[in-house]
């Protein structure tokens, strides 16, 4: 066989020019297709020769695509890229699927119905959550955290098995809450259900999906379970004053277990300490620690006998450690590390110190009245100082 002919084509004695391109043999089970089409939209051979080496670059693209995803994917790019064509919609569709009249495959009858009514081919759910990840990345001031992907397609493999994006409906979600419940308590559930209603948002708003099922059907935890943790009793505040100062260090500061497992020397600052990023501290190969939040970015007044953690030990063990201490004191599951960061706040309002101050220390975007500006100076040290020694005078009196 002769090599296939490059440059502009009509077809099926139409007037519209077109790009082709001929797929590789090896690679024709892979794409789907023996050959890739994009109209050049014009009936003028001239303008169409001066169009095709662009057209016939993004055929190539395409292809690239539709090899390493497969499936509706990269078939979109070449429904949208054909739209408006003066072709008929069958000989379009049996063009980029192939048609088979008497028993047409599912992915035939989408496309021609995308090209009939105008609407967009369905998204899979590999194209959903790259949707999710780039909108939540314009949207709000930080990306999203790899940790974060991960557990977002961890809750997809989960629902995969009731059909794609555009099936899921209010009883797939039902079917899917009682399948996670068999294996998961409620608050991990409702984490899982709140990953996959923010997804559906972002389809609905991009007009992928019709209704978000998640947000119809709802999903709610008795408010014991909801937090996962509980605060300290002053008993246990005696107790963890001398076996476990590193928590301890957490109720009277408010800090999270991430941020005190992660400080260095350099970040005490006379008498306070600096929440910050840590580029030399990796918590995956592509991310380094960094605040949870915006407003977690801050000062906060540590006692006079603040020590950094035991930098011979790694993030992760400091980490693991204090969990297992505290586990092993009170084996209470819901007593964690973080539930010093609770007892803080029960402390601040029985000792007194002024709420919006406290949440300051905390980093609560609240108290600075912003999601979207780092808590830098938004009380001077002296005040934030001044509220946390009544915290710390209330504490020796309690534990003594």
């Amino acid at each position: 066989m002769g090599r296939r002919r490059k440059g502009p084509v009509q077809l099926n004695g139409g007037d519209t020019w077109y790009a082709r391109l001929w797929v590789p043999e090896k690679d024709r089970k892979a794409a789907s297709k023996g050959t890739l089409i994009r109209s050049l939209k014009t009936t003028n051979h001239s303008e169409a020769l001066k169009r095709y080496g662009a057209a016939y670059a993004e055929l190539e693209r395409e292809l690239e695509g539709l090899l390493k995803q497969g499936g509706l994917g990269g078939l979109r790019e070449l429904v949208e890229a054909n739209r408006g064509s003066d072709e008929d919609p069958v000989f379009l569709t049996d063009v980029l699927v192939g048609l088979d009249h008497g028993n047409p495959s599912k992915e035939a009858e989408l496309v021609y119905e995308s090209l009939l009514t105008g609407r967009q081919l369905p998204l899979s759910w590999e194209e959903a959550v790259d949707l999710w990840v780039n909108t939540r990345n314009r949207e709000k001031a930080r990306p999203v955290t790899v940790k974060t992907i991960k557990a977002l397609k961890r809750c997809v493999e989960s629902i995969q098995a009731f059909g794609q994006p555009t099936d899921i409906s209010k009883d797939s979600v039902r079917g899917w809450i009682k399948q996670r419940e068999l294996h998961k308590q409620p608050i991990s559930v409702k984490t899982d259900f709140k990953l996959l209603q923010g997804l559906f948002t972002v389809l609905l708003k991009a007009d992928h999906v019709l209704q978000n099922p998640f947000q119809a059907v709802g999903y709610t935890v008795a408010e014991s379970l909801e937090s996962g943790k509980r605060e300290f009793t002053d008993e246990e505040l005696k107790i963890i004053k001398v076996e476990c100062p590193e928590v301890f260090m957490m109720c009277l500061t408010s800090l999270r277990p991430g941020e005190l497992a992660s400080r260095l020397p350099a970040d005490l600052d006379g008498d306070m300490l600096v929440i910050d990023e840590q580029p030399s501290l990796k918590i995956s190969p592509t991310e380094h620690w960094r605040p949870k939040t915006l407003s977690s970015y801050r000062r906060v007044p540590v006692p006079s006998g603040y020590t950094s953690p035991d930098l011979k030990r790694t993030y992760k063990t400091r980490m693991v450690y204090s969990r297992t201490k505290i586990q092993a004191l009170f084996g209470d599951p819901l007593c964690t590390p973080h539930s010093g960061r609770h007892t803080f706040y029960s402390l601040s309002r029985r000792a007194g110190l002024d709420r919006q101050i406290s949440e300051n220390i905390a980093g609560h975007a609240s108290s600075i009245g912003s999601k979207t500006a780092k808590n830098y100076g938004s009380f001077a040290d002296v005040v934030l100082r001044r509220e946390a020694v009544k915290l710390w005078d209330f504490v020796q009196d309690i534990t003594n």
